[in-house]
């Protein structure tokens, strides 16, 4: 299976492992977020990254008729709790370093296996807003498809949300965002990746489908565990 890199910087390097039991992929949308602006969570409590924090997610990815699990497990090795540097690994031994940072404008991500983003790339806007439009990005940095150069993405805020995860079912923040680019070799590509965020817990889950020259895969992250780094000593 080709290589992927994906908006949160998820790059699945898969090993083609059995495929397992999918989880109930129901998503209930609860309505507008029920919080009073003034008590709405800030960008670096609904993103935690303090060093030591663990997440642990099983993935799946499906390309054409081949269906590929994985596990997945974020881990902040450098972290003051609003910017960070977050070590992606994969089953099979595969890994990536993210830079992530949190700032009273939203959840960005600076950088995905050493390359920079130009400028930082938005993954939850600020403020949390009721469906709220927000402005075209348009910068560069490693694409949906593994690809580098420019890409423009406009993200909307969908609301409180209920999701499943591997855990449990789980009051969200949703985002989604929709990405375009065309390579150099004059192929365009498209992207739309809807995220689930919860308050001290961070990314909860993710949905990814992409299309590059007629050809569609799509990839989904649920969680499964989460340790605060006092919980990991």
């Amino acid at each position: 299976m080709k290589r992927m890199r994906f908006p949160v910087g998820i790059m699945l390097l898969a090993a083609g492992l059995a495929s397992g039991c999918s989880k109930d992929d129901s998503i209930t949308v609860e309505g507008p977020l029920n919080h009073e602006p003034e008590s709405r969570p800030s960008s670096a409590a609904v993103m935690p990254i303090h060093q030591g924090n663990r997440w642990l997610y099983t993935a799946e990815q499906i390309e054409g008729s081949q269906k590929t699990d994985v596990e997945v497990t974020f881990t902040v090795v450098e972290g003051d709790g609003e910017t960070g540097s977050i070590m992606v690994a994969y089953t099979g031994g595969a890994s990536e370093l993210l830079g992530w940072q949190t700032t009273e404008d939203g959840i960005f991500q600076t950088s995905s296996g050493g390359v920079e983003f130009a400028p930082p790339q938005p993954l939850v806007p600020f403020p949390l807003d009721e469906a709220a439009e927000i402005a075209e990005y348009a910068g560069a940095g490693p694409r949906p498809d593994g690809t580098m150069g420019p890409f423009k993405m406009k993200t909307r805020h969908l609301g409180q949300i209920e999701v499943d995860t591997e855990r449990d079912r789980m009051m969200t923040w949703g985002v989604e965002a929709r990405f375009t680019w065309t390579r150099e070799d004059s192929f365009s590509g498209q992207a739309t990746t809807t995220s689930f965020w919860k308050e001290n817990v961070g990314l909860v889950r993710m949905t990814q489908s992409m299309t590059v020259n007629g050809s569609e895969t799509s990839f989904t992250m649920r969680l499964k565990e989460f340790k605060k780094a006092e919980d990991n000593n």
